[in-house]
């Protein structure tokens, strides 16, 4: 699992408290809870298999079908 801050295309892949956390940008108060929440009270095991299964979504195949398809737009 990941910190990101909730600014930049990050935010938009990793799913809080799911795959990772989103805190906001400069908050070292968040950050320090985030890192608490994750050794204190996640469920490990749960986010693990959660990122395993939201892989997919960046696989090299998906991304070659979005570029045919984009290029059958054009």
């Amino acid at each position: 699992p990941v910190i990101v801050s909730d600014i930049g295309a990050l935010s938009q892949i990793v799913v809080d408290k799911k795959t990772g956390f989103v805190v906001e940008q400069k908050n070292s108060k968040q950050i320090a809870e985030a890192l608490i929440s994750y050794f204190k009270k996640t469920n490990k095991e749960e986010m693990r298999t959660n990122i395993i299964n939201g892989n997919h979504r960046f696989s090299w195949d998906i991304l070659i079908n979005k570029i045919e398809e984009f290029k059958k737009l054009t």
